[in-house]
């Protein structure tokens, strides 16, 4: 039987976790501002996690959105990050139509599945979620431009 059907294997979850622990290391280092956008690997490669013929695509991020945020950005980039999505979040709450109720629960979801995989920042799932809370957004404001 293979490794990937066996319920209880534990390669992967002992991966992410040493994945996430390299973040948080790495976060603790550069705490305000992080160690820049892109550079992830790099600063993996100066910690030791990995090795110079190890950087590939793999090392540029973390196997959480949330982690890499904070390991990239620092608490300041961190901050901000939450805030944006608070605000998103507060202002999807408000709406009453499909299209918003739709962009509510998918960001909650996003924001559930970013916690164990860096899904957050692929292009297309960034595409869907903008595409939605821009329409939620948009016919919110049609609406009250028309009750006016």
């Amino acid at each position: 039987m293979g490794e990937g059907i066996r319920l209880e294997r534990e390669n992967s979850i002992l991966a992410r976790i040493e994945n996430w622990s390299h973040a948080i290391s790495i976060f603790k280092k550069y705490p305000v501002f992080g160690v820049g956008f892109n550079a992830y690997k790099f600063a993996q490669e100066r910690e030791g996690y990995i090795t110079s013929t190890d950087r590939n695509h793999s090392a540029s991020g973390s196997d959480s959105s949330f982690l890499l945020v904070l390991a990239t950005s620092g608490l300041v980039g961190g901050l901000a990050f939450c805030n944006l999505v608070f605000q998103i979040v507060k202002k999807l709450t408000r709406q009453t139509q499909k299209v918003g109720v739709v962009a509510l629960a998918s960001l909650f979801a996003l924001l559930g599945h970013s916690w164990f995989l860096n899904s957050y920042f692929y292009l297309w799932i960034l595409v869907w979620i903008s595409t939605l809370i821009g329409l939620s957004i948009n016919q919110s404001q049609e609406e009250n431009a028309s009750s006016s």
